[in-house]
Formats: C-alpha cells, structure tokens, sequence
C-alpha cells in the first residue's frame, strides 16, 4: 500500500508538494506508487462493501494472475494527523489506473468530483486522456439521475459513458455478498478488466515517445 518516506529524514517533509510522476525533488517526499486508486463515496462502505472489494481485488490478482497490485483506499492508507488531500493527490498523481465506484452518494460527495478532476488533469499531463478510467456500479446505471449541480452533470456523464461492470445485485448486503458464487465470478471479471487495463496502459507507455516513458 502506499506509504509516506521522507528522503531527508525530517518528518515535516510530509508536507511538501509532490511531482506528477510520484517522485520528490530534493527537501520533499516520496510516495510509493499505486496501481489502482479506488475512489469512492464513504456512505458507500459503511458495511464493509468497498473495503471488501479493494480486499479481493488485490487478492484475486495475486491468486488467479500471479500478479501483485497495489491499489489504494484512503481508509486504509491514510492514518491520523495526515494531510489527507495531500495524500489522495500524492497517489492520485502516481497511480496508473482510476477505478470510480458509482452510486448516488458518489455523485453527491464534492470530494468524488474532486477526485475525478484531479484524475483528468493527471491524465491529460500524460498525454492519454480517458484511458485510464475504469468504473463499477453499486446501483443499476438507469436509476442514477444528473446531478443538480450543473457544474456535476459533466463528471457524471464521463463517467457513465463508459463500460462498468454493476454490482448492484449484492452491494445492498454489504461485504458478505462478495462470498457468494455470482458475486465472485464478477470480482473475477474486475480483476481481469483491471489487469488488462494495466497491461494497456504499460504498452502506452513503452511507446517511443509517449511522455510517461521519459518518467
């Protein structure tokens, strides 16, 4: 998970700005860079649902790909007197993939919004806008309304227009729902649209040229 490491040995460097590709310049911080950045609507986990999802989707990566991830939740990853906007945009900055968790608590949280704009910049600085978004859904995609805040209407329409994968049958049971048999052939079908969007990414970057390689 990601993690705060000052390179000068003085625990106030926590406070320094981060660069975009996750490294510090001399005096600042390093953070541990994500794969995965779950953003998410804390209403959302109040039984566990998205704590159990970040769960499984490390895990099922590591036991059905052989490949270890990191992805980050705020939940977990930022611990008492942090600066925690700070933090978010220190891994929001060096992750490599989004994974927005859509509900009608997510399009009413400014922090979500946040959250995605700043996504949007990070990807526009790299060159490769829209590629490195993927969504789920906690409630079935026609029943979540614009929001009412004009300035809202466009972040849900990102969002919705791409392809997710719905959770909505099991998110109302909470985290145990996950154990049952049709839920885990949907967290398998997470895992492997993740992994193949990290695969995607790596091979964009690796292109001659692309400005993530001279990072």
């Amino acid at each position: 998970m990601g993690r705060c490491v000052s390179t000068t040995g003085n625990p106030s460097a926590c406070k320094s700005a981060f660069s975009i590709c996750g490294a510090a310049n001399e005096g600042q911080v390093r953070v541990m860079p994500s794969d995965l950045f779950i953003s998410y609507a804390r209403k959302d986990d109040v039984q566990g649902f998205v704590t159990a999802l970040h769960h499984n989707i490390e895990a099922d990566c590591q036991t059905l790909a052989g490949q270890h991830i990191d992805a980050f939740l705020d939940i977990h990853d930022i611990v008492l007197f942090d600066d925690w906007r700070e933090k978010i945009l220190s891994h929001l900055q060096s992750a490599r993939l989004f994974l927005a968790c859509l509900s009608p608590n997510y399009f009413t949280s400014d922090a979500c919004r946040w959250e995605w704009a700043e996504w949007i910049k990070h990807e526009l600085a790299r060159g490769h806008y829209g590629s490195g978004i993927a969504t789920i859904y906690f409630v079935e995609p026609r029943t979540l309304t614009p929001p009412e805040k004009v300035a809202a209407v466009r972040w849900m329409e990102d969002l919705k227009r791409r392809h997710g994968i719905n959770f909505a049958p099991w998110f109302p049971e909470g985290r145990d729902a996950l154990q049952r048999a049709d839920a885990r052939e949907r967290l398998r079908q997470v895992t492997e649209h993740v992994r193949l969007k990290l695969d995607q990414l790596d091979l964009a970057r690796d292109i001659p040229g692309n400005l993530d390689a001279a990072n």
